[in-house]
């Protein structure tokens, strides 16, 4: 070797340069080794995500028409600030249903379209659990047993709707014997109630019900007489909004 400055410096640049050659690859083949690693695992969890995933769907029971069916029918109640204050959990909690159609209502009664006829719907009534029976008073005074849900069949197409608590009554009073923790409410209600009610009689022992245009009994003193807790209004908006449905509860308040 020459020893030169010219020759050294030559000398040098060649050490220089290629340790950084030597250094830069070595940075190259672990970038790349580091890449298959990264690849390597991607390929390992995929494939054995996939491979759960099949196991999954192979293990997965069999899902038909049938899977979604419900299998009875039960009651929840809330208070108005959403919280629930009862369900039913009691063994043969989920209710009876019984459908009756061809159902037409009072709509058709009046109107008579055959276009209404021609699309009459079905109406699902639910028996409660604890009783079907309640006792009613006629705006006369009379009073009489009755049914909770009715038998529809006896009444026509535009007509079933009595099947709910026996109609349109001045008072009617369901006394249930499966609960025995002393609740009771009272229902203020037109026609538009009369379908609401049986969904309150399995969660209390005393369901009463008045229907502001036949009664005359002050809803006040009646709540304080019978020591209810609750007063559920359940009215029909086309006619609690109207000047004689305010002055007829006006008038019992």
């Amino acid at each position: 070797m020459k020893f030169t400055k010219d020759a050294v410096n030559d000398r040098l640049e060649e050490i220089i340069y290629g340790d950084i050659k030597a250094e830069n690859q070595r940075i190259h083949f672990m970038k790349l080794l580091i890449v298959f690693v990264c690849l390597l695992s991607a390929l390992s969890l995929g494939s054995m995500g996939i491979g759960m995933l099949l196991g999954i769907i192979d293990n997965a029971p069999e899902i038909d028409t049938l899977t979604f069916s419900p299998q009875g029918y039960a009651t929840t109640t809330y208070d108005t600030e959403g919280n629930l204050i009862a369900t039913l959990v009691q063994e043969g909690s989920n209710r009876e249903e019984v459908v009756y159609e061809p159902f037409l209502g009072s709509f058709y009664g009046e109107l008579q379209l055959p276009a209404m006829a021609a699309n009459p719907d079905a109406m699902h009534c639910y028996i409660p659990n604890g009783t079907n029976d309640l006792t009613y008073w006629t705006e006369d005074g009379e009073q009489f047993e009755g049914n909770v849900i009715a038998d529809a069949s006896i009444y026509d197409d535009n007509a079933k709707y009595l099947a709910f608590i026996m109609g349109d009554q001045e008072c009617q009073i369901i006394e249930n014997p499966a609960v025995t923790d002393g609740s009771s409410c009272v229902v203020i209600k037109d026609s538009y109630g009369c379908a609401f009610v049986p969904n309150l009689v399995d969660n209390y022992q005393t369901v009463y019900v008045l229907d502001f245009r036949k009664t005359a009994r002050n809803i006040p003193e009646f709540v304080r007489e019978h020591g209810i807790q609750d007063v559920i209004f359940m009215n029909n908006m086309t006619i609690a909004g109207t000047d004689t449905a305010a002055d007829a509860l006006y008038s019992i308040v």
